[in-house]
């Protein structure tokens, strides 16, 4: 176990090859084929018009957003504004916060040998290494949940709980689900072995920047919810109220989606060689992911009672936390994985403590899941699209959206399923046309239609400007509009 997987080359021998495969490209991958294209299309929005939104055209009553909390999409548009849409650029931004979330975590786990071997582990994970090249906030909510980790593990009084509680209020502006860091803080604090006033005073500082932060986006949602139109992203999820409603499903609802899907993601994940459509088909996923389930509950639990540590306190209750909504996917295990390792490593250890029988074989589990994870990211970067895309139809999307980009007059409109997508990697206007007619005014630009597989019956085609694989793109004539 005290391997020195650490050496001075080791770091930057991960950074050079998460440069390397950059894959300055858009991804549709089967995790979420959408969101990426989504944040882009708000952060597009915001360079251009300054306004939040996800609408795809630039319409005089535009859909306000009121879903996502603003600091990733920002983040993009401040790149928009003054890189415009550069792939290569918003890539390189987002192994930034990859390899940002691994010196992070290195630096929490920094005194022990299981942490640095977690790091390493996370590092080669295939699916920590998509999403540090994929615009979603997995990476960057995942650097902010450790930064804020950092600081609460490191909060001695007010003012270093003061900090702690900005770094929370830093990561819930990145993602909503960080609300779970102001019980789980203050449950930190309560749990110290310092004297009353000093714990109450360090959870109170701690509360204030974290719930102003959480108040001040609800005030906001809540006012744009009740006043504005709105976008489609925020029709469909509101503001996050809805979380409260899915809360109270019955026992058995519950039950059927733990043993569907949410039981059969871990195996995958922890174990990447096996296939997510694999986990999802055999019933025996379960089995394993409860195997090794119970090994990190058992690692977490050893710790729990002998130091309850910030990381300790926060797992808990934002795995529950994550299981309240009804549309729990894959992908919300990612930001997790670092410390899914750590506390199985740690329940190895602990198991091989107590039963010397299996102390050899416990002794060896690191390496093997190295092996098993390095193979898997070996796969990945010899078959990327495998991840990248989730249908070989939506590579062919990516590429004929690129076209488009690089050959169509800038003031085009294109008609297109999935018009976000379109939007975010040609940075062309575009028009969903399930939302109805297009309006007067983007009928008078160069008009194009993307006619494709969920498309068969596509009207008034000339001949085609462009075919990639199972797409043509259309020019429209005015008599066809």
């Amino acid at each position: 176990m005290n391997i020195p997987i650490y050496t001075r080359i080791l770091p930057w021998g991960i950074a050079a090859l998460y440069l390397l495969y950059l894959f300055p490209s858009p991804e549709f991958p089967p995790y979420n084929a959408d969101d990426g294209s989504w944040f882009v299309t708000l952060g597009w929005n915001l360079a251009e018009y300054g306004r939040f939104s996800s609408d795809t055209v630039p319409l005089t009553t535009y859909g306000h957003h009121a879903a996502w909390p603003p600091l990733f999409a920002g983040a993009l548009a401040g790149l928009i504004k003054v890189f415009g849409l550069n792939w290569m650029v918003l890539k390189l931004v987002m192994v930034g916060f990859g390899l940002g979330a691994l010196a992070l975590l290195r630096r929490l786990w920094r005194e022990e040998s299981i942490g640095h071997w977690a790091v390493l582990l996370t590092a080669l994970s295939p699916a920590i290494f998509l999403y540090s090249h994929h615009t979603m906030t997995e990476m960057p909510y995942l650097t902010a949940v450790t930064a804020a980790l950092l600081g609460l593990s490191r909060a001695l009084d007010a003012r270093t709980a003061f900090v702690a509680g900005l770094l929370a209020a830093l990561a819930f502006f990145t993602r909503g689900y960080a609300v779970i860091f102001l019980p789980a803080g203050l449950l930190y604090f309560l749990l110290r072995p310092w004297p009353w006033r000093q714990r109450q005073m360090a959870g109170l500082n701690y509360a204030v920047p974290l719930l102003l932060a959480v108040l001040a986006w609800k005030a906001y949602t809540s006012q744009v919810i009740a006043t504005q139109p709105l976008d489609w992203i925020s029709l469909r999820f509101g503001n996050g109220t809805g979380v409260l409603h899915d809360m109270l499903r019955s026992p058995v609802e519950y039950a059927r989606r733990l043993y569907w899907f949410d039981l059969r993601y871990p195996v995958h994940f922890l174990l990447p060689l096996i296939p997510l459509q694999w986990s999802l088909q055999h019933d025996v996923s379960v089995a394993l992911s409860l195997l090794l389930l119970s090994l990190i509950g058992y690692g977490w639990l050893s710790l729990f009672l002998r130091r309850r540590g910030a990381v300790e306190c926060w797992l808990p209750l934002a795995l529950a936390f994550l299981l309240a909504p009804r549309t729990g996917a894959a992908r919300y295990l990612i930001p997790f994985l670092p410390f899914f390792y750590y506390y199985l490593l740690h329940g190895a250890r602990e198991l091989g403590e107590h039963l010397p029988r299996l102390a050899p074989k416990m002794r060896w589990l690191p390496v093997a899941l190295l092996l098993v994870v390095g193979t898997a990211l070996a796969w990945h970067l010899a078959e990327p699209d495998r991840l990248r895309f989730v249908t070989p139809e939506s590579r062919d999307y990516r590429d004929i959206a690129l076209w488009a980009g690089k050959n169509l007059p800038a003031d085009s409109v294109v008609e297109a399923s999935a018009a976000h997508r379109f939007l975010a990697t040609s940075g062309l206007a575009a028009w969903e046309p399930s939302r109805g007619a297009l309006p007067w005014a983007m009928r008078m630009r160069p008009l194009y239609r993307l006619c494709g597989p969920d498309t068969p019956a596509c009207a008034a085609r000339n001949s085609p400007v462009m075919r990639q694989g199972a797409y043509s793109l259309y020019r429209m004539e005015p008599s066809a509009r």
